[in-house]
């Protein structure tokens, strides 16, 4: 637009227009190909776009979710803010603060819900054994989610534990935190680098994200804030972070380091937060680095917002819809655990636990 800006969250309204011009197609009907069915809906040129009041499903509506452009005409394309409601399932990453979504309610737009999902198998990935444990204890919760009427589901996890796995079993979206932010780092950079709280043997985590999404390529580099001698369980590790620091000074300028390191050494134009629970510090980082500093918390919740919009989930190609009638053995299995809590240290992150 030549003037005014227009969010789905508010701002300023393109100017009104005198008198809209008709074009070629000027009502978008029910079954055009690729949008949503609905009402006639006015199909407005870019210049004379206002924000309109018009009817959907008898609703009169204030302003557009969402537009798309097609050549110099703007469409209409999906439904508005009021008649949206949309709940989203984030699995994992309360990390202790005192409002666990914090940084997703940053971001959230209005009509959607982000509610915070805990496993009832408790396991932290110390090692691939125990990744394969998350993923078992992140797909009972996302089974369970979809049956408590979710309309997707975002892993807040940097390891995207049981993604694949979920986006067979289910059929609501799923998107896993470490797969969308490093799919925006392609989008905007030619290079990036992982910058993560956690010590270099606790890497294979980041790795099997790099081989599985593809973004092995594009990845220069993983840097480590920690070293493996800090981290030797996740309890020792909220006592070693509370040793060595007060407040979260130190671990900023540690991790400023590493970012330098990463951008002057190893050539990155992007730097990827390598853990969800870095959010909480992402805004210092962001604000003393010239490169693109993306945080996966609230990077990859706007995806599964976006996907939830466009209406588009997981291809059943890549993702072959799984056997309903087998998704309940999962249920069974870990109900009948005698400890379903397989870790000794509590689910937190030594990250927030200092900035507190």
């Amino acid at each position: 637009f030549a003037s005014g800006a227009y969010t789905p969250g508010g701002g300023v309204a393109p100017p009104a227009p005198t008198k809209p011009r008709r074009g070629r197609g000027s009502m978008l009907s029910s079954g055009c190909a690729g949008l949503p069915a609905s009402p006639a809906i006015p199909v407005l040129r870019g210049e004379n776009f206002k924000r309109p009041a018009f009817m959907i499903d008898g609703k009169k509506c204030a302003r557009p979710l969402a537009v798309v452009a097609f050549h110099d005409d703007l469409r209409i394309a999906s439904a508005v803010e009021d008649l949206m409601d949309k709940r989203i399932a984030v699995i994992g990453g309360g990390f202790g603060r005192t409002s666990s979504l914090a940084p997703i309610d940053e971001v959230r737009s209005p009509g959607f819900t982000a509610t915070l999902i805990t496993p009832r198998l408790k396991v932290f990935p110390h090692t691939p054994y125990e990744r394969g444990l998350s993923v078992i204890a992140n797909l009972d919760a996302a089974i369970e989610a979809q049956k408590a009427g979710f309309d997707a589901i975002f892993i807040n996890r940097m390891g995207d534990y049981g993604i694949d796995e979920m986006k067979s079993a289910l059929t609501i979206p799923v998107v896993g935190a470490c797969e969308a932010t490093m799919t925006m780092a392609a989008t905007v950079g030619r290079k990036f680098s992982v910058v993560k709280i956690w010590p270099p043997r606790m890497n294979f985590v980041t790795e099997e994200r790099l081989r599985n999404t593809g973004a092995a390529a594009r990845c220069v580099s993983v840097r480590n804030v920690l070293r493996d001698d800090e981290v030797v369980s996740t309890s020792g590790a909220i006592a070693t972070m509370g040793t060595m620091q007060s407040g979260n000074e130190e671990i900023i300028e540690r991790t400023l380091e590493q970012v330098a390191l990463a951008v002057n050494e190893d050539g990155a134009d992007t730097v990827v937060l390598g853990c969800t629970c870095m959010a909480t510090i992402a805004p210092t980082i962001a604000a003393h680095t010239s490169v693109t500093v993306l945080e996966p918390m609230r990077t990859g919740y706007t995806v599964v917002e976006m996907l939830l919009r466009l209406g588009i989930k997981q291809s059943r190609v890549a993702y072959p819809q799984a056997n309903p009638q087998q998704l309940g053995a999962l249920e069974d299995m870990i109900a009948n655990m005698a400890h379903p809590n397989l870790s000794a240290d509590c689910d937190m992150c030594i990250v927030s636990e200092a900035a507190e």
